[in-house]
């Protein structure tokens, strides 16, 4: 889906839980960003439930609730996300990764 819609360059790799444990447990965001070599402080996880919130909290990333999936805005908002956003092209308006 990513390379079909122009966005596989944006991602340094993309990882399931598969042999991890399932989110809200962080570890494979750990794993992501040890595999990658990125400070885990570094990274945004992006998600539209509750699972990804606590999970990004609990790895000590930033937690971005996108409020067109799973979850609507006031459940993800009651979970305290560093950022919310509504649609997609707003990541753009988010600090880089870098910290920029």
């Amino acid at each position: 889906m990513l390379e079909t819609g122009g966005l596989a360059d944006y991602f340094d790799l993309v990882r399931g839980s598969d042999g991890l444990p399932h989110k809200p447990d962080p570890a494979v965001l750990h794993h992501i960003a040890a595999t990658t070599g990125h400070p885990i402080a570094s990274a945004h996880m992006i998600g539209d439930t509750d699972r990804d919130v606590l999970a990004a909290q609990a790895a000590g990333c930033t937690a971005v609730a996108v409020t067109y999936g799973g979850w609507g805005r006031d459940e993800l908002a009651a979970l305290a996300p560093d950022h919310l956003i509504d649609r997609f092209d707003q990541l753009l308006d988010l600090p880089r990764l870098t910290g920029s």
